[in-house]
């Protein structure tokens, strides 16, 4: 395994002329792609290893898949990665948490630099024999894709990450350094089968073990339905919706950030389940100068926490940033764009492949805020391309994706 395992040097070209990689070039004179495996990791296993700016598959020492990972959104993830997966047994019942059973096959993803505030895209891989021994055992529970158009079961998948490293080995959930747990719903089309193996792709912010299950009985304690911000005379308004399903209380938090990474309250209401009836807002009468991050933290009464997406505004007299795209790879032909603005202004967004040719040109009207545009690639051949975006008197920096 000498793929992206090489020390960066000055030598940027290998011995057949082809551009290495910057960052994780391959070990020895020739640069290559490596041909994975259709099976995936069958034991316990890591990887250890530079993560590429156009994402990384973590295999086994048998080339077997254990997950990807691609470097996305505000505070995009870099450096090594540790990524590991655990096998539980199989036979007899399936392991438990909280009365809730989850997939024998988990995972633990640890970078080293900024783990806890780090973001990305994931895919994560199983087997159908994992699906279906998860069915057939989970008595009461909904059950996960039986079949590749088994919508309802695509529509159950649910995950659960735990935040910071485990404190068991195996890692088991609930048992982790970090604080709460995030529940991630991922989007049905990014939970696909491709004839070998289902891949199930979403967005995080913080690595940590993740842990594949079906939708509980129950709906979430609070869920959030939306967080918005505009401009006003200097002065940022945030705005967001939550529903508080079934918690007596919440405790919302909007925290604020200069880097995507550190983040830090300043706002924190108590609302009763009536309150959350209804939409919250705040005006940031100070935000620091050039981007503020921000996003919601949101304690229900017995003390889990989750966090919102991350949405960013620009405190200047001009300019704009593209945020992220979301969902990165894109599966189904469409993403959102997201990007702040300074002031309301018209933008040409263009699209370029890797050899630099424009592959397509869009103007977009943004309002002076966040803006979040719909964007559809269906033409575009599946690969790597970039993004950009002009204005009369600015460009901004460019955002890789993977269109699948």
């Amino acid at each position: 395994r000498t793929d992206a395992r090489a020390t960066p040097i000055v030598i940027t070209t290998d011995i057949d002329g082809v551009t290495r990689d910057v960052a994780t070039p391959d070990i020895g004179a020739d640069e290559f792609t490596t041909t994975y495996n259709t099976t995936l990791a069958a034991s316990a296993v890591c990887d250890d290893r530079t993560v590429s700016v156009a994402g990384t598959t973590y295999i086994s020492n048998a080339c077997d898949l254990i997950a990807k990972v691609l470097p996305s959104g505000g505070a995009a993830v870099s450096g090594r990665i540790n990524t590991c997966v655990t096998m539980d047994a199989t036979a007899g019942p399936l392991p438990v948490f909280n009365a809730e059973p989850y997939l024998t096959r988990h995972f633990d993803i640890e970078p080293v630099n900024n783990a806890a505030t780090a973001t990305g895209t994931i895919t994560l891989y199983f087997t159908q024999a994992e699906f279906d021994n998860y069915n057939a055992k989970n008595s009461a529970w909904p059950d996960l894709p039986m079949s590749s158009g088994d919508a309802a079961g695509k529509a159950n998948l649910r995950i659960t990450q735990y935040h910071g490293t485990a404190t068991t080995s195996p890692s088991s959930p609930g048992n982790y350094t970090g604080p709460g747990s995030v529940y991630i719903n991922p989007n049905d089309a990014n939970i696909v089968w491709n004839g070998s193996y289902w891949a199930v792709t979403f967005d995080v912010t913080g690595f940590s073990g993740f842990y594949v299950h079906t939708n509980p009985t129950y709906v979430l304690p609070i869920s959030l339905n939306y967080i918005n911000g505009i401009k006003q005379a200097g002065k940022h308004l945030i705005t967001w919706k939550v529903t508080c399903n079934s918690t007596p209380s919440a405790t919302l938090t909007l925290e604020r950030s200069a880097d995507a990474r550190n983040f830090t309250g300043i706002y924190t209401i108590n609302a009763t389940a009536l309150r959350c009836a209804q939409p919250f807002d705040h005006t940031d009468a100070q935000p620091l100068n050039g981007m503020n991050y921000y996003r919601l933290k949101m304690v229900d009464a017995d003390g889990k926490i989750t966090y919102s997406s991350i949405i960013a505004l620009l405190n200047a007299s001009k300019g704009f940033e593209l945020v992220n795209i979301a969902p990165n790879p894109v599966t189904n032909g469409t993403f959102k764009l997201n990007v702040t603005s300074a002031q309301q202004t018209k933008m040409e967004m263009m699209i370029t492949d890797m050899q630099g040719r424009v592959m397509s040109r869009q103007t977009v009207s943004m309002i002076s805020g966040y803006n979040s545009i719909d964007m559809n690639v269906t033409n575009l051949a599946p690969g790597t391309y970039n993004i950009s975006g002009i204005t009369a008197d600015d460009k901004t920096r460019v955002i890789r994706f993977v269109k699948q």
